[in-house]
């Protein structure tokens, strides 16, 4: 097994796997590289929102810039200080031969993110989609709740047409918490007449 693989780094003790600077969950076999945990924390905040993996790609591709001027910055002014008869050595440019590895594009960045939520290596052996559906699941009605179809969730949903999603339904309680969330092909009861009835035993098992 590889050495950087989650599986492997889920299962070592906090003081070795925190040596690796990536995200257990992030560190997927298939892939050549891994992203460090600094930019997957980002991603965790922008992509639950608004899905944008063009957004977290220029920001990878900033932050490589940035870094390169300042490597160039320390050479050249290291390079001053100790060699004041010559002028300093051209610096190779950020797509000359030496940079062999940009980083992803949004698609692949949406994807990664995607496998990263459905990964159980993780310290706690849960993935992020199986802990959301759970407390989704933990939630009931007491007194009062609101239903509604909401078109504008799906209006950018990545592979919208190939699962056939026009709506989503939702309910809300009296306590501002989502009870639950499907997505639907239309905004005709019986799309979401499972869902419903779902949600209905879960409210008779809480208040048993």
């Amino acid at each position: 097994m590889n050495a950087n693989s989650g599986e492997v780094l889920s299962r070592l003790p906090a003081c070795a796997r925190n040596a690796h600077p990536v995200e257990t969950k992030h560190a997927l076999d298939n892939k050549n590289s891994h992203i460090g945990i600094t930019a997957t924390t980002v991603f965790d905040l922008l992509m639950p929102t608004c899905g944008n993996g063009d957004l977290c790609s220029r920001l990878l591709f900033h932050a490589t810039n940035r870094s390169c001027a300042a490597r160039v910055e320390e050479h050249h002014s290291f390079y001053k200080r100790t060699n004041k008869k010559e002028p300093p050595k051209a610096h190779v440019d950020i797509c000359g031969h030496c940079v062999t590895a940009f980083p992803p594009l949004g698609d692949s960045i949406r994807d990664t993110c995607d496998a990263a939520c459905s990964n159980a290596h993780a310290p706690w052996g849960v993935s992020d989609h199986d802990r959301h559906v759970r407390e989704i699941q933990s939630v009931s009605c007491q007194s009062s709740f609101a239903q509604d179809h909401t078109h504008e969730v799906c209006k950018n949903h990545f592979k919208k047409k190939r699962i056939g999603a026009n709506a989503l339904w939702d309910v809300a309680t009296e306590t501002g918490e989502i009870a639950s969330a499907v997505l639907v092909p239309s905004t005709k009861t019986t799309h979401f007449a499972h869902a419903a009835i779902c949600l209905l035993y879960t409210s008779d098992a809480a208040d048993e």
